[in-house]
């Protein structure tokens, strides 16, 4: 097994700077407030309640990572960014969106759960019909990749019925 060099490692972490500023855009609804129509710094800063150049920044730093685009002082959304992260759009990733920002937070608090274990109250009580709702949303955003390629693995040849026990949402039978 190949271990990861220097530049390997530090690449890694970049990546993950990268992913927080992403993420970032996600939890302030920088999509959403672009929507359709080139903005400047300032309207996000204060549709995003943002510092101002906190906001500058980050679009700076989106449109560096080719998320979003800037053109005379004005940002906005690439066709992919307003399509699927801006809530406006008809295929917009809800569930997707929501299941990154909740695991990003779960992940923001790894040193704390390293040092002094996980704390499993938090778990407990009533159940969240919200967090399910787009938990669930987010599982049938997930399959779209993988529902058409197994759909056509699956189907080469007629089998006349399919049964799916414990498959998920239902996603991939809808493919056949």
């Amino acid at each position: 097994m190949r271990l990861l060099n220097f530049s390997e490692i530090m690449d890694r972490i970049e990546k993950l700077e990268e992913a927080n500023l992403r993420a970032a855009a996600l939890k302030f609804k920088i999509f959403t407030h672009l929507g359709k129509t080139p903005r400047t710094s300032k309207f996000i800063a204060n549709k995003a309640k943002l510092d101002p150049e906190g906001a500058s920044a980050l679009l700076d730093a989106l449109c560096a990572m080719k998320v979003l685009i800037k053109k005379n002082n004005k940002y906005k959304n690439s066709s992919e960014s307003f399509k699927y992260l801006c809530e406006s759009s008809k295929d917009f990733k809800k569930g997707t969106v929501f299941l990154k920002q909740d695991m990003r937070e779960e992940w923001s608090g790894l040193l704390e759960v390293l040092k002094n274990g996980r704390n499993l109250e938090e778990f407990e009580g009533e159940d969240d019909a919200n967090y399910r709702e787009l938990f669930t949303h987010a599982m049938h955003e997930r399959s779209e990749n993988y529902s058409k390629p197994l759909a056509k693995i699956v189907a080469r040849k007629s089998v006349g019925k399919l049964l799916d026990v414990g498959g998920g949402l239902g996603r991939i039978p809808q493919r056949f």
